[in-house]
């Protein structure tokens, strides 16, 4: 079966609604690396590759 991509379109409205402004700093970048990641790699954002 084939894996479904996760989108989160609007991941920084999100992450600035829902994650403590001491937070938001680490979040953001950890989220901003992995995608990074995601496209130098050509993996996909699905639950496997958050394993």
């Amino acid at each position: 079966m084939d894996a479904l991509a996760i989108v989160f379109d609007d991941w920084e409205q999100v992450l600035a609604a829902t994650i403590p402004p001491d937070l938001r700093k680490p979040y953001r970048e950890a989220i901003v690396k992995f995608r990074y990641w995601l496209r130098q790699t050509g993996k996909t954002p699905d639950a496997e590759t958050f394993k």
